[in-house]
């Protein structure tokens, strides 16, 4: 009798389970493990949606899950997770809870193949060295930008990157790699078209770099970026290696900051002499403006 009693009572409740467990397809149960009355799943897949704190993910069994990872752990190849954001196309693998229709409460989340987040910063140089820069965007934000393996353009220019200087006012383009650093893959300068005049001495010039550093009559040394600015020497086309020490010119162009400018046009008077003669033709147009001993117009 009491055997009896207790197939009873044990065939009660495995029917009793039966009805109590969720509804599960067969194309998600391989992925679904049983345990403390509810299911539990474990997928990887890649992301398809990013809306907020809900991602779309079409897993490798070939379902599509709507994830909810408000309160998930998120890692990247189960490190800390600590800067930029899930994107589409992330291959990820998660652990959490399932509901009805698909949807996912994750509990943790593994981004095992991160996709690049790609940035665009406006803003000015604050700070320089060799390798980087800080960069205050115009946002406020203050970035650690990585230019080694950077291009350069000013104004469409392609320059190289010596002539950067602190207080440009550019734009980044690169990869987050870190927070609030990026790995720029281009720089940006662009010069408003209005143009102002200055005016000086060579002092030298620098083909590889194509600048030259120009001496104001006030004694200030410039750096000139010639580019590919048009030069012309006594009224002919000319090219950077016919300036010479102590030629006098007249340059139009932009600032790029307080000792850089930025040249558009060149001009001046073609004459070896002034390069062998500075001294003495120094002198003359300081004792004597209407002297022409270096061919120099004062």
């Amino acid at each position: 009798m009491n055997k009896n009693i207790t197939k009873v009572l044990l065939v009660a409740i495995a029917l009793i389970s039966l009805v109590s467990a969720p509804t599960v397809s067969a194309a998600t149960y391989k992925d679904l493990k049983w345990g403390n009355q509810m299911y539990k799943v474990v997928i990887a897949g890649g992301v398809t949606a990013v809306n907020g704190k809900t991602i779309s993910v079409l897993a490798t069994n070939g379902s599509n899950y709507t994830v909810d990872i408000t309160n998930a752990k998120i890692t990247v190849k189960k490190q800390s997770f600590i800067y930029g954001s899930l994107m589409v196309n992330d291959q990820v693998t998660i652990n959490g809870q399932l509901g009805n229709n698909n949807n996912i409460t994750a509990k943790y989340l593994d981004i095992t193949v991160k996709v690049p987040t790609y940035l665009t910063v406006d803003g000015q140089i604050v700070g320089l060295t060799n390798d980087s820069m800080t960069v205050l965007a115009n946002d406020g934000t203050n970035y650690n930008v990585l230019k080694s393996n950077a291009s350069l353009t000013i104004n469409g220019q392609a320059a190289d990157l010596s002539k950067l200087n602190g207080g440009d006012k550019l734009t980044v383009n690169g990869v987050l790699v870190g927070v609030n650093k990026i790995s720029a893959q281009s720089i940006n300068i662009s010069i408003s078209s209005a143009s102002t005049q200055i005016y000086g001495r060579v002092i030298s010039t620098d083909l590889d770099g194509k600048n030259i550093s120009l001496r104001w009559d006030n004694g200030a040394v410039y750096t000139v970026y010639v580019g590919n600015a048009q030069i012309l020497l006594s009224g002919k086309l000319a090219g950077l290696s016919d300036l010479k020490s102590g030629n006098q010119i007249n340059i139009t162009g932009q600032w790029l900051n307080g000792s850089t400018f930025l040249a558009k046009t060149v001009t001046g008077t073609l004459n070896t002499s002034c390069s062998n003669s500075y001294n003495q033709g120094y002198r003359n147009h300081r004792t004597n403006s209407t002297s022409t001993n270096c061919g120099c117009t004062r």
